[in-house]
């Protein structure tokens, strides 16, 4: 469970430039506090297309735009391309583009489909600006028990894994935890007992944060109408 939490929170900074940090307002308690932390993605890299992909729109010419913004204010040359499912299915109809993308990665072994996580396609290298393009089809479900998108249908994200994206840990509100040297760990498990003995209590914590700190080195944009 903790895994996939940290797993929303990293899909919510690259797809909203935010993520929330949601926990409990005390011991035993239900009710659950929530604070959204902003990363302050410069508003220019989140600017939708003025025609979409889904209505014609000229897809390597936006992408060519977007990577000379990412490259002028991050000093980083984009290299991945994450797309959701319906922006997946534009961007490959997309006779243009059809023409540019290079999936001789997967065909010489570069890339071996069987060993990419599930959910994760690779389209193959828009040889246009040279980035590898992906898309991710995994879901999961919010507080409110709704069924989400890790990586909205709607939305192309350009960005590259040489920025630094990073997951950080706070400290373990436990004394046992500080007593052991084990503050700011990614998991701290533990077991106790009740007073009277009967039972054992197994408890996993953890205080995650991925934080975009190259914050102008990733493009959100909502692609389709």
């Amino acid at each position: 469970i903790v895994t996939r939490r940290i797993e929303v929170m990293c899909a919510q900074a690259l797809t909203t430039g935010t993520t929330t940090i949601d926990g409990y307002v005390d011991e035993g308690s239900a009710d659950i506090v929530s604070d959204t932390i902003d990363f302050k993605v410069p508003a220019l890299h989140k600017v939708a297309p003025a025609t979409k992909w889904d209505n014609n729109g000229d897809i390597l010419a936006d992408i060519r735009d977007w990577r000379r913004i990412l490259i002028k204010d991050g000093g980083l040359s984009p290299r991945q391309l994450i797309l959701g499912n319906g922006a997946a299915d534009a961007f490959v109809s997309n006779s243009a583009v059809r023409e540019l993308l290079d999936n001789r990665r997967i065909n010489m072994g570069t890339i071996d489909p069987d060993v990419l996580p599930d959910g994760v396609t690779y389209w193959g290298m828009l040889k246009d600006s040279m980035v590898d393009v992906w898309s991710y089809d995994e879901y999961y479900v919010d507080l409110e028990d709704n069924e989400q998108q890790m990586i909205p249908s709607n939305l192309a994200i350009l960005t590259t894994n040489r920025a630094r994206f990073t997951r950080h840990f706070g400290a373990i509100m436990d004394m046992d935890a500080v007593e052991s040297g084990a503050i700011a760990v990614p998991y701290y498990p533990k077991q106790y007992k009740s007073n009277d003995g009967v039972q054992r209590f197994l408890m996993m914590q953890s205080r995650p944060l991925p934080v975009l700190h190259d914050n102008q080195s990733i493009y959100i944009a909502d692609v389709l109408t």
